[in-house]
């Protein structure tokens, strides 16, 4: 993420900072703008961990007209996605970790820092739908029987409920390993003839 500030761009910045500290309540460090048809910010929390916990945010328009999407409501309900995920997977047979992708999903604007999971289940159950990204890397040594697991994990993920795109990658221990929340998108690059990647959206009617 470079910073690409320029003078001119400083008020559109303060505005949309301003825009996210009103909607959650917390400060914001802006990290970089583009603008282009829709402004697009990139943030964190002041003194967060820019790298796990930033925010796109996209402005549409100006002025009283100006409309602001963001994603970091992911990032409230994150642990408790990943959570549930996680359950649903216990049996699945393998070591395996989970990884709520929280900067991709836009969420309604009415999910602001008063929100939480239960609100947002509480939206679901009321037939509203929103895709969730998903990643799921789990350590596997053998090509053999790979799509069982893959099949099974698709299975246990999907009696959630909840409209998922979900990508499963099967890495040998030494990848798996070193996977973190930080450097998993180094590690998708890196390791691209190493693993085998499954990917489905479930519940999708």
């Amino acid at each position: 993420m470079l910073n690409m500030f320029t003078e001119s761009y400083e008020d559109i910045r303060d505005e949309m900072l301003q825009h996210l500290y009103e909607k959650y309540g917390i400060e914001f460090t802006g990290d970089s703008l583009e603008r282009g048809s829709h402004d697009f910010l990139i943030a964190y929390p002041t003194g967060g961990n820019m790298y796990e916990d930033f925010v796109r945010m996209r402005r549409h328009g100006s002025g009283e007209n100006a409309r602001f999407f963001d994603t970091f409501f992911g990032v409230i309900i994150r642990d408790e996605v990943e959570a549930i995920i996680t359950t649903a997977l216990a049996d699945i047979g393998l070591p395996f970790k989970v990884f709520f992708e929280s900067d991709i999903d836009y969420f309604d604007n009415k999910f602001d820092g008063t929100k939480n999971f239960a609100d947002f289940n509480a939206w679901v159950a009321e037939g509203n739908r929103v895709p969730v990204t998903v990643g799921v890397w789990l350590e596997f040594n053998y090509d053999e029987n790979v799509d069982y697991y893959a099949n099974r994990a698709f299975e246990y993920i999907e009696e959630l409920g909840y409209l998922l795109d979900v990508s499963l990658q099967f890495a040998p221990t030494t990848v798996f390993e070193q996977v973190t929340r930080s450097n998993r998108s180094a590690i998708l690059r890196q390791s691209r003839g190493e693993r085998t990647t499954f990917n489905r959206t479930v519940n999708a009617n």
